[in-house]
């Protein structure tokens, strides 16, 4: 009887020892995965509240960045001050951010940028409390992506005062449903332009342009519009001009660049071409600033790289 026992506790040990061991080696197992997110090489969560975020994710297309680099918070929010915003024309802009939004904004794009890789962009989602009917407030989902090229900062918009679902935890399933007219807190796309339910605008002369004509959601900030600086004055309506941001100035606004890229084109082409018959002369010293000057405002506005700035430079300096 005793010896039946002992045997009985043998095998309940042996039993729960098994178990131990099942249990250890299933934890080890690579088990399916439900998550359809990104690799942890490619994000880097570096805020995160609720379903608000400011994270690194991997470079969706296009060119690699200018990346790592040093941009302070100051400058980056006084650029993001030079943003305003209006549900309908009629309407007058307010700032697109609050001061709380530019101060996670500023800092955590900051820290972002001098993480960052060429392969990766800093994207955010917030929610941003803005007036509504009745003067009421309401909750407004606000998304993008930033990157660094050229010597300009760029910002794709993604949601633009899309209102905020009513429920928590959606904003968490971004990567799992990165169709952005089904889920507010997707970051802007470089393929994809995707329609704001609001209408942008910026000062004059503030050094901001659009990345194109059609792109409306797609902005890029010159080192004029990257300076640290306190609230701006909201752009007002001139007779004669559309308002800035619109899309017809930003049609203007291409339109200009192109014509100084083809301008630009045509000075060099007489330091390369002459009459036939004639002797080629050099340029005057007038000619030479006008030229350096168009060269100088193309490279600003990310049109032509700094090692395209430095070549053309010496030739049109050397008088080719």
């Amino acid at each position: 009887m005793i010896r039946s026992n002992n045997a009985s506790h043998i095998s309940i040990l042996k039993f729960l020892t098994l178990a131990l061991f099942m249990a250890g080696a299933l934890a080890g197992c690579s088990l399916p995965s439900f998550d359809f997110g990104s690799d942890d090489d490619e994000e880097v969560e570096l805020w995160h509240s609720h379903d608000e975020f400011v994270r690194l994710e991997a470079r969706n297309g296009g060119a690699p960045n200018n990346q790592p680099i040093k941009l302070s918070r100051e400058r980056i929010k006084g650029a993001l001050r030079n943003i305003f915003v209006r549900q309908t024309i009629k309407d007058d802009p307010t700032p697109l951010f609050s001061e709380v939004d530019l101060q996670i904004i500023g800092r955590y794009t900051e820290e972002g940028l001098a993480k960052a890789s060429p392969d990766q962009d800093v994207t955010f989602a917030i929610e941003s409390w803005h007036k509504g009917f009745f003067g009421l407030k309401t909750e407004k989902v606000i998304t993008g992506r930033f990157f660094y090229v050229n010597n300009q900062l760029n910002l794709i918009f993604g949601s633009v005062m899309r209102d905020a679902p009513m429920h928590e935890g959606y904003g968490e399933l971004s990567a799992r449903n990165p169709d952005p007219r089904l889920n507010p807190y997707v970051p802007g796309l470089r393929a994809i332009r995707q329609k704001a339910d609001a209408i942008l605008s910026t000062p004059s002369n503030s050094g901001i342009f659009r990345a194109a004509s059609n792109r409306s959601d797609w902005l890029i900030f010159s080192p004029q519009a990257l300076v640290a600086g306190g609230p701006v004055a909201a752009p007002g309506k001139r007779a004669g001009r559309p308002p800035a941001g619109s899309a017809t100035a930003a049609t203007g606004d291409y339109r200009q660049l192109r014509e100084e890229v083809n301008r630009l084109k045509q000075e060099l082409r007489k330091g390369r071409q002459g009459i036939p018959g004639q002797q080629q002369t050099p340029p005057d010293s007038a000619t030479i600033e006008k030229r350096l000057a168009i060269l100088e405002k193309l490279h600003q506005r990310g049109l032509i790289s700094a090692e395209e700035l430095a070549a053309k430079r010496q030739q049109i300096l050397q008088g080719l």
